[in-house]
This record gives structure tokens, C-alpha cells and sequence, in this order.
């Protein structure tokens, strides 16, 4: 498997939402859940569960979302803030409470400050960055393919700058529709996510996003490398699936 260390964190980007008419999302809920299934790549033993909640208030939308062992003990918890129109962030923070690993982004005026902290016993570093449009942080990725649907189903390719605290800086991202036979099945649309460089790509595997089809174009399945790292320390590559709407 192929180095992708400051991708880990990308599974806590799904937001599995409710799409309006494609090209623009749906207003957003007060509140809704979405419950979490979390895979090997291949098999169906259950190796993790997590609970995201999603509040709208006030023109910004804050996702928490909780991570578990089967067991329900928690060892994982993030939280994200951002501008429901533009979706420009506002805040992401990221506690693992096994290794003490933390991340955070926090908007300071006219600049980000991305911190980052490997584990418990080392000291965070932090740097800061221009605000410019257009940056999205994992917590975006899905309502920017909500807001876009319509140009990735038709075949364009979406790219932007993706903010990554564990690297203190942003990367160059694309998203486009596959067609990679062993994900596709009837009434889904699947699209593929990978670093717009291709020197980067050659270091870094792609994510996977399995859609609906048909309104409201949900969310259904993810495929690839996951925040949550296995008990000795190692990044991993999961499949996870969305169950939204849930109480």
C-alpha cells in the first residue's frame, strides 16, 4: 500500500447529507445524525462504528462526530465549523484519545492556523496560512460534491485546495466520476478522488465515494484511507458505510 500518511484524516470528511436539485445542496436540517459502518477493505467484520451529528444555525453548520470500537467504547472525535453558503472553514479539530494524536484549524482573520500534534508525548507545531476562496478542509469535500453533482455526473473534473493540519499546509485536490467496474452497481454513481499533481498521485492511492443515483443523492459508501489508525499506529484503508437519518 502506498504512503498516504496526511490523508489519514480524510475519512472524517464524509458528511452524507441530503442533495437538493443537482447543483445545489438542500437546506440544511436543524439537526440530523448519520450513523457509520466501518470495514476492512475487503470482508464484512465490523472494526468500527461512529455517530456524526450535524447542527445548521446562523448561516454555519458544526459537525461533530464521534468514533467507537464495536464495543462502544470512544477512541475518536472530531468536531468541524464552517459557512454553510461558501463553505469556507471556520474551525476542525480532530482528539484521539488512544495515541493523543491531535489536529487542529482554527480561522484567525484573514489567515488559517493548522496545528498538529503526533501523540501525546510530542509537542504541537502549528503554522498559519492565507484565507483565498475556494480552500475546503475534509469536512467540505461532501457538500462540494453536493453543490457540483451535476458537472461530475456529466463528466467534468472539480478540483480545489485542500487544507491538511498534520501537514500544516493545503494540497491540490481533483474529483471526477469513475469507472472502476468492481464499484459499480445499479442506482449509484461513484467518484474518485486524488491529488491534482501527478507525481503526488504516484505516492498517494485514491478515494472512493459511492453516490445514489437519484435524489437526494446520498452518500452511500466510502472507500480508502481512514483517520482512525490501527492499535499499533499504522494508517489503514477502510470501506465505511452511511446509514443517514437515523435518530
Amino acid at each position: 500500500m502506498r504512503a498516504a500518511c496526511w490523508l489519514a484524516l480524510l475519512a472524517g470528511l464524509l458528511i452524507p447529507g441530503v442533495a437538493g436539485a443537482q447543483g445545489a445542496p438542500a437546506p440544511a436540517p436543524a439537526q440530523s445524525n448519520v450513523r457509520m459502518t466501518f470495514y476492512p477493505a475487503q470482508g464484512d467484520t465490523v472494526l468500527y462504528r461512529g455517530l456524526r451529528t450535524i447542527r445548521s444555525a446562523a448561516g454555519r453548520v458544526t459537525v461533530t462526530t464521534v468514533f467507537s470500537l464495536p464495543s462502544g467504547k470512544p477512541i475518536q472525535r472530531t468536531e468541524a465549523v464552517y459557512e454553510a453558503a461558501s463553505l469556507a472553514p471556520i474551525s476542525w479539530h480532530l482528539d484521539d484519545e488512544r495515541s493523543g494524536e491531535a489536529e487542529s484549524l482554527v480561522r484567525e482573520g484573514d489567515a488559517l492556523r493548522l496545528s498538529y500534534r503526533a501523540d501525546a508525548h510530542s509537542a504541537s507545531k502549528s503554522d498559519t496560512l492565507p484565507r483565498r476562496p475556494g480552500q475546503m478542509f475534509t469536512a467540505t469535500v461532501e457538500p462540494l460534491i453536493e453543490r457540483d453533482l451535476a458537472r461530475l455526473t456529466a463528466g467534468e473534473v472539480v478540483r480545489f485546495r485542500l487544507l491538511v493540519p498534520s501537514r500544516r499546509d493545503s494540497y491540490g485536490f481533483r474529483i471526477q466520476r469513475d469507472d472502476t467496474p468492481a464499484l459499480q452497481r445499479p442506482g449509484t454513481v461513484v467518484l474518485r478522488m486524488d491529488p491534482d499533481s501527478w507525481l503526488v498521485r504516484r505516492l498517494v492511492d485514491p478515494l472512493y465515494f459511492v453516490l445514489q443515483a437519484q435524489p437526494p443523492h446520498r452518500v452511500l459508501e466510502f472507500r480508502g484511507r481512514v483517520s482512525i489508525k490501527t492499535d499499533a499506529g499504522d494508517d489503514q484503508d477502510l470501506r465505511i458505510v452511511y446509514d443517514a437519518g437515523q435518530p
